[in-house]
Protein backbone atom coordinates (compact mmCIF):
# COMPACT_ATOMS: atom_id res chain seq x y z
CA UNK A 1 0.00 0.00 0.00
CA UNK A 2 1.29 3.19 -0.98
CA UNK A 3 0.05 6.52 0.65
CA UNK A 4 -0.08 9.14 -2.27
CA UNK A 5 -0.69 12.46 0.60
CA UNK A 6 -2.12 12.95 4.06
CA UNK A 7 -2.95 15.81 5.59
CA UNK A 8 -2.80 16.85 9.06
CA UNK A 9 -5.06 14.64 10.59
CA UNK A 10 -5.29 17.11 14.34
CA UNK A 11 -5.90 19.63 11.77
CA UNK A 12 -9.48 21.45 12.57
CA UNK A 13 -11.33 24.63 11.26
CA UNK A 14 -12.94 26.84 14.20
CA UNK A 15 -13.04 30.20 13.41
CA UNK A 16 -13.08 31.23 16.90
CA UNK A 17 -9.27 30.96 17.99
CA UNK A 18 -9.58 30.38 21.27
CA UNK A 19 -12.89 27.45 20.62
CA UNK A 20 -12.00 23.97 22.15
CA UNK A 21 -10.68 21.49 19.52
CA UNK A 22 -13.48 18.94 19.08
CA UNK A 23 -12.92 14.80 19.48
CA UNK A 24 -11.33 13.99 16.29
CA UNK A 25 -14.13 11.84 13.21
CA UNK A 26 -11.92 9.54 10.93
CA UNK A 27 -14.29 8.62 8.06
CA UNK A 28 -13.07 6.24 6.44
CA UNK A 29 -13.77 4.74 2.42
CA UNK A 30 -12.28 2.16 0.52
CA UNK A 31 -12.69 2.27 -3.14
CA UNK A 32 -12.70 0.26 -5.38
CA UNK A 33 -13.28 1.39 -9.79
CA UNK A 34 -15.96 4.24 -7.89
CA UNK A 35 -15.58 6.92 -10.40
CA UNK A 36 -19.41 6.49 -11.19
CA UNK A 37 -20.56 7.67 -7.39
CA UNK A 38 -17.42 8.65 -5.54
CA UNK A 39 -18.13 12.35 -6.21
CA UNK A 40 -21.31 12.74 -4.61
CA UNK A 41 -19.71 10.67 -1.39
CA UNK A 42 -16.58 13.27 -0.97
CA UNK A 43 -18.53 16.04 -1.30
CA UNK A 44 -21.25 14.65 1.28
CA UNK A 45 -18.08 14.52 3.75
CA UNK A 46 -16.64 18.07 2.16
CA UNK A 47 -20.38 19.53 3.11
CA UNK A 48 -20.36 18.16 7.06
CA UNK A 49 -21.23 20.83 9.49
CA UNK A 50 -18.74 19.24 12.29
CA UNK A 51 -15.34 20.42 11.94
CA UNK A 52 -12.63 17.99 12.56
CA UNK A 53 -12.86 15.64 9.92
CA UNK A 54 -10.50 13.61 8.60
CA UNK A 55 -11.58 11.74 5.26
CA UNK A 56 -9.38 8.33 4.94
CA UNK A 57 -9.68 7.07 1.06
CA UNK A 58 -7.90 4.08 -0.03
CA UNK A 59 -7.97 3.28 -3.10
CA UNK A 60 -8.00 -0.38 -4.15
CA UNK A 61 -5.76 0.07 -7.72
CA UNK A 62 -8.78 1.40 -9.01
CA UNK A 63 -8.49 1.99 -12.97
CA UNK A 64 -11.31 3.74 -13.88
CA UNK A 65 -10.54 7.53 -12.64
CA UNK A 66 -11.36 6.78 -9.50
CA UNK A 67 -7.66 8.34 -8.63
CA UNK A 68 -8.30 11.77 -10.60
CA UNK A 69 -11.60 12.50 -8.87
CA UNK A 70 -9.99 11.75 -4.79
CA UNK A 71 -7.35 14.32 -6.43
CA UNK A 72 -9.98 16.85 -6.87
CA UNK A 73 -10.63 16.74 -3.43
CA UNK A 74 -6.76 17.42 -1.73
CA UNK A 75 -7.31 20.96 -0.91
CA UNK A 76 -10.63 20.67 0.56
CA UNK A 77 -11.64 21.78 3.67
CA UNK A 78 -11.72 18.42 5.25
CA UNK A 79 -8.46 17.15 5.03
CA UNK A 80 -7.45 13.63 3.39
CA UNK A 81 -5.58 10.95 4.07
CA UNK A 82 -5.06 8.95 0.71
CA UNK A 83 -2.96 5.67 -0.20
CA UNK A 84 -3.39 3.69 -2.95
CA UNK A 85 -2.54 -0.94 -3.25
CA UNK A 86 -0.22 -1.74 -5.73
CA UNK A 87 -2.55 -4.44 -6.64
CA UNK A 88 -6.60 -4.75 -6.25
CA UNK A 89 -7.02 -7.02 -3.10
CA UNK A 90 -10.10 -8.43 -2.41
CA UNK A 91 -12.52 -6.52 -1.07
CA UNK A 92 -13.11 -7.37 2.84
CA UNK A 93 -8.99 -7.34 2.98
CA UNK A 94 -9.31 -3.70 1.78
CA UNK A 95 -11.72 -2.62 3.62
CA UNK A 96 -9.12 -3.88 6.77
CA UNK A 97 -6.11 -2.22 4.95
CA UNK A 98 -8.49 0.79 4.78
CA UNK A 99 -8.55 1.23 8.81
CA UNK A 100 -4.68 1.44 8.93
CA UNK A 101 -5.00 4.88 7.47
CA UNK A 102 -7.26 6.16 11.02
CA UNK A 103 -4.90 8.72 12.63
CA UNK A 104 -3.87 8.02 16.13
CA UNK A 105 -5.70 10.64 17.49
CA UNK A 106 -9.11 9.79 16.44
CA UNK A 107 -11.86 9.61 18.53
CA UNK A 108 -14.37 8.44 16.27
CA UNK A 109 -14.39 6.60 13.29
CA UNK A 110 -16.86 5.33 10.73
CA UNK A 111 -16.86 3.37 7.52
CA UNK A 112 -18.80 5.74 4.43
CA UNK A 113 -18.94 3.05 1.40
CA UNK A 114 -17.93 4.93 -1.62
CA UNK A 115 -21.39 4.61 -3.15
CA UNK A 116 -22.71 5.78 -0.13
CA UNK A 117 -24.02 9.70 1.36
CA UNK A 118 -24.83 11.51 4.85
CA UNK A 119 -26.31 14.60 5.66
CA UNK A 120 -24.29 17.65 6.18
CA UNK A 121 -25.11 17.80 10.03
CA UNK A 122 -24.57 14.10 10.18
CA UNK A 123 -21.61 13.52 12.07
CA UNK A 124 -22.15 16.68 14.13
CA UNK A 125 -25.60 14.95 15.02
CA UNK A 126 -23.76 12.03 15.87
CA UNK A 127 -20.70 12.97 17.89
CA UNK A 128 -23.20 15.21 20.18
CA UNK A 129 -25.50 12.49 20.85
CA UNK A 130 -22.45 10.20 21.87
CA UNK A 131 -20.96 13.12 24.07
CA UNK A 132 -18.39 12.80 26.79
CA UNK A 133 -20.01 9.30 27.87
CA UNK A 134 -17.27 6.65 27.60
CA UNK A 135 -20.29 3.96 28.03
CA UNK A 136 -21.83 4.65 24.83
CA UNK A 137 -19.49 2.86 22.14
CA UNK A 138 -21.54 4.06 18.92
CA UNK A 139 -23.96 6.02 17.63
CA UNK A 140 -26.88 4.91 14.90
CA UNK A 141 -29.20 6.93 13.05
CA UNK A 142 -31.90 6.19 10.62
CA UNK A 143 -30.45 5.60 7.37
CA UNK A 144 -32.62 5.66 3.75
CA UNK A 145 -32.36 2.73 1.58
CA UNK A 146 -34.47 4.19 -1.57
CA UNK A 147 -37.64 5.12 -0.33
CA UNK A 148 -37.33 3.24 2.66
CA UNK A 149 -35.88 4.20 5.81
CA UNK A 150 -34.34 2.03 7.96
CA UNK A 151 -34.75 2.28 11.76
CA UNK A 152 -37.89 4.17 11.86
CA UNK A 153 -39.76 1.00 13.41
CA UNK A 154 -37.15 0.58 16.84
CA UNK A 155 -38.70 0.89 19.76
CA UNK A 156 -38.93 4.41 21.73
CA UNK A 157 -35.99 5.37 23.03
CA UNK A 158 -32.08 7.40 22.07
CA UNK A 159 -30.12 5.14 24.13
CA UNK A 160 -29.85 1.46 24.32
CA UNK A 161 -27.57 -1.25 25.64
CA UNK A 162 -25.83 -2.89 23.04
CA UNK A 163 -26.28 -6.57 23.78
CA UNK A 164 -30.01 -6.06 23.47
CA UNK A 165 -30.05 -4.63 19.97
CA UNK A 166 -27.72 -7.68 18.82
CA UNK A 167 -30.47 -9.98 20.56
CA UNK A 168 -32.68 -8.37 18.87
CA UNK A 169 -31.19 -8.10 15.31
CA UNK A 170 -30.46 -11.71 15.84
CA UNK A 171 -34.02 -12.86 16.56
CA UNK A 172 -34.76 -10.40 13.43
CA UNK A 173 -37.27 -8.67 16.35
CA UNK A 174 -35.50 -5.09 15.55
CA UNK A 175 -34.63 -3.41 12.01
CA UNK A 176 -31.16 -1.44 13.21
CA UNK A 177 -29.85 0.86 11.29
CA UNK A 178 -26.17 -0.27 11.13
CA UNK A 179 -25.00 0.77 7.80
CA UNK A 180 -24.07 4.84 9.03
CA UNK A 181 -22.84 3.95 13.23
CA UNK A 182 -20.00 6.05 14.13
CA UNK A 183 -17.65 4.11 16.54
CA UNK A 184 -15.98 5.64 19.51
CA UNK A 185 -12.30 4.30 18.90
CA UNK A 186 -11.49 1.81 21.40
CA UNK A 187 -8.75 2.56 24.50
CA UNK A 188 -7.03 -0.70 22.80
CA UNK A 189 -7.49 1.02 18.79
CA UNK A 190 -9.30 -0.29 15.90
CA UNK A 191 -8.94 -4.27 16.64
CA UNK A 192 -6.77 -5.66 13.70
CA UNK A 193 -8.81 -7.46 10.99
CA UNK A 194 -11.77 -5.63 12.57
CA UNK A 195 -13.79 -7.27 8.80
CA UNK A 196 -13.61 -11.06 9.41
CA UNK A 197 -13.83 -13.28 6.49
CA UNK A 198 -14.90 -16.84 7.08
CA UNK A 199 -17.20 -17.99 9.31
CA UNK A 200 -18.18 -22.03 9.07
CA UNK A 201 -15.64 -22.82 6.06
CA UNK A 202 -17.61 -20.47 4.33
CA UNK A 203 -17.44 -16.68 3.33
CA UNK A 204 -19.06 -14.32 6.18
CA UNK A 205 -21.31 -12.90 3.39
CA UNK A 206 -22.38 -9.74 6.31
CA UNK A 207 -18.76 -8.76 7.43
CA UNK A 208 -19.84 -5.78 7.78
CA UNK A 209 -22.66 -6.28 10.32
CA UNK A 210 -20.87 -8.52 11.81
CA UNK A 211 -18.31 -5.93 12.67
CA UNK A 212 -20.65 -3.44 13.92
CA UNK A 213 -22.52 -6.01 16.41
CA UNK A 214 -19.51 -6.71 17.76
CA UNK A 215 -18.55 -3.02 18.41
CA UNK A 216 -21.61 -2.54 19.88
CA UNK A 217 -21.65 -5.18 22.09
CA UNK A 218 -18.65 -3.14 23.93
CA UNK A 219 -21.22 -1.09 25.76
CA UNK A 220 -24.17 1.57 24.81
CA UNK A 221 -25.24 2.29 21.56
CA UNK A 222 -27.01 5.73 21.30
CA UNK A 223 -29.49 6.77 17.86
CA UNK A 224 -30.09 9.70 16.30
CA UNK A 225 -34.02 9.17 14.94
CA UNK A 226 -33.31 11.36 11.88
CA UNK A 227 -32.29 9.57 8.29
CA UNK A 228 -29.17 11.09 8.25
CA UNK A 229 -27.54 8.74 5.85
CA UNK A 230 -28.14 6.93 2.58
CA UNK A 231 -27.46 3.54 1.51
CA UNK A 232 -26.74 2.29 -1.89
CA UNK A 233 -28.12 -1.44 -2.38
CA UNK A 234 -27.18 -3.56 -3.66
CA UNK A 235 -23.97 -2.00 -4.39
CA UNK A 236 -22.47 -0.99 -7.44
CA UNK A 237 -19.60 -3.22 -7.28
CA UNK A 238 -19.10 -4.80 -4.13
CA UNK A 239 -22.53 -6.26 -3.78
CA UNK A 240 -22.40 -9.30 -6.10
CA UNK A 241 -19.04 -10.80 -3.82
CA UNK A 242 -20.26 -9.80 -0.41
CA UNK A 243 -24.26 -11.27 -0.30
CA UNK A 244 -25.15 -13.46 -3.80
CA UNK A 245 -28.52 -13.95 -4.61
CA UNK A 246 -30.70 -15.10 -1.96
CA UNK A 247 -27.70 -15.98 0.29
CA UNK A 248 -29.08 -13.49 2.43
CA UNK A 249 -30.74 -15.67 5.30
CA UNK A 250 -26.98 -17.91 4.93
CA UNK A 251 -25.83 -14.71 6.45
CA UNK A 252 -28.18 -14.34 9.02
CA UNK A 253 -27.47 -17.82 10.29
CA UNK A 254 -23.70 -16.87 10.21
CA UNK A 255 -24.73 -14.09 12.64
CA UNK A 256 -26.67 -16.16 15.06
CA UNK A 257 -23.92 -19.00 15.52
CA UNK A 258 -20.99 -15.64 15.49
CA UNK A 259 -22.62 -14.63 18.25
CA UNK A 260 -25.53 -15.92 20.00
CA UNK A 261 -23.14 -17.79 22.03
CA UNK A 262 -21.64 -14.81 23.63
CA UNK A 263 -24.76 -12.24 23.30
CA UNK A 264 -27.33 -14.29 24.72
CA UNK A 265 -27.79 -14.82 28.42
CA UNK A 266 -27.93 -18.87 28.51
CA UNK A 267 -27.20 -21.52 25.91
CA UNK A 268 -30.62 -22.30 25.73
CA UNK A 269 -31.38 -18.51 24.40
CA UNK A 270 -28.94 -18.87 21.43
CA UNK A 271 -30.54 -22.63 20.88
CA UNK A 272 -34.39 -20.98 20.89
CA UNK A 273 -32.82 -18.54 18.51
CA UNK A 274 -31.33 -20.81 16.40
CA UNK A 275 -33.84 -23.08 16.19
CA UNK A 276 -36.75 -20.64 15.61
CA UNK A 277 -34.77 -18.76 12.92
CA UNK A 278 -34.10 -22.59 10.82
CA UNK A 279 -37.62 -23.04 10.98
CA UNK A 280 -37.98 -19.55 8.96
CA UNK A 281 -34.95 -20.90 6.43
CA UNK A 282 -36.49 -24.25 5.63
CA UNK A 283 -39.51 -22.81 4.57
CA UNK A 284 -37.65 -20.87 2.06
CA UNK A 285 -36.01 -23.89 1.20
CA UNK A 286 -39.47 -25.61 0.85
CA UNK A 287 -40.31 -22.99 -1.46
CA UNK A 288 -37.37 -22.95 -3.61
CA UNK A 289 -37.70 -26.58 -4.12
CA UNK A 290 -41.75 -26.47 -5.25
CA UNK A 291 -40.32 -24.00 -7.61
CA UNK A 292 -37.97 -25.97 -9.15
CA UNK A 293 -34.74 -23.89 -7.84
CA UNK A 294 -32.35 -26.59 -7.61
CA UNK A 295 -29.38 -24.82 -7.56
CA UNK A 296 -29.82 -22.67 -5.07
CA UNK A 297 -31.72 -25.31 -2.60
CA UNK A 298 -28.06 -27.05 -3.16
CA UNK A 299 -26.10 -24.37 -2.32
CA UNK A 300 -27.82 -23.68 1.26
CA UNK A 301 -27.90 -27.34 1.73
CA UNK A 302 -23.92 -27.35 1.34
CA UNK A 303 -23.76 -24.62 3.68
CA UNK A 304 -26.04 -26.00 6.19
CA UNK A 305 -24.36 -28.84 6.32
CA UNK A 306 -21.09 -26.86 7.12
CA UNK A 307 -23.46 -25.37 10.06
CA UNK A 308 -24.46 -28.79 11.21
CA UNK A 309 -27.83 -27.64 10.24
CA UNK A 310 -29.51 -30.12 7.39
CA UNK A 311 -33.07 -30.37 7.12
CA UNK A 312 -34.49 -33.79 7.67
CA UNK A 313 -37.99 -33.81 6.13
CA UNK A 314 -39.77 -33.51 9.26
CA UNK A 315 -37.91 -30.73 9.83
CA UNK A 316 -40.03 -29.06 6.65
CA UNK A 317 -43.15 -30.32 7.42
CA UNK A 318 -42.87 -28.86 10.85
CA UNK A 319 -41.61 -25.38 9.43
CA UNK A 320 -44.28 -25.29 7.05
CA UNK A 321 -47.05 -25.90 9.82
CA UNK A 322 -45.76 -23.33 12.38
CA UNK A 323 -45.46 -20.55 9.16
CA UNK A 324 -48.67 -19.31 9.29
CA UNK A 325 -48.37 -18.67 13.18
CA UNK A 326 -44.68 -17.31 13.15
CA UNK A 327 -45.86 -14.48 10.70
CA UNK A 328 -48.50 -13.27 13.43
CA UNK A 329 -46.09 -13.50 16.49
CA UNK A 330 -43.28 -11.81 14.32
CA UNK A 331 -44.91 -8.71 13.44
CA UNK A 332 -46.11 -8.46 17.29
CA UNK A 333 -42.73 -8.96 18.45
CA UNK A 334 -40.75 -6.02 18.26
CA UNK A 335 -43.25 -4.50 20.67
CA UNK A 336 -43.30 -7.46 23.08
CA UNK A 337 -39.35 -6.91 22.93
CA UNK A 338 -39.31 -3.01 23.36
CA UNK A 339 -41.35 -3.64 26.99
CA UNK A 340 -38.88 -6.09 28.30
CA UNK A 341 -37.21 -3.58 29.42
CA UNK A 342 -36.37 0.35 29.73
CA UNK A 343 -35.06 2.29 26.78
CA UNK A 344 -31.73 2.03 27.83
CA UNK A 345 -32.15 -2.04 27.51
CA UNK A 346 -32.11 -2.93 31.37
CA UNK A 347 -34.32 -5.13 33.04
Amino acid sequence: MRRDFAADPYHHFSKVADAPIKPLVAIVTPVYNGAATLQETMACVQAQTYDNIVHCMLDNASDDGTAEIIARFRNGRVPLIVARNDSTLPVIANWNAALCLIPSGAAFFRVLSADDTIEPDCISSLVAAAGTDTSIRAVACFERLGTTVIGASMPPGTVFDGGAIVRGTLRKALDFPYHHCLFRVPDDGVPEGLFATTHHSAPLLCSDIDAAMRLILRGRCALVREPLGATSWPGKVTAAELLPVKMGIWSHLQLIDRLGPTVFDSATGYMRCRYEFLQHYYVHLLAWRLRGEEDIVRRHIDFLGRAAALPRWRDYAVAAVAWPARRVIRRFLPMRLALEGRPDGSA
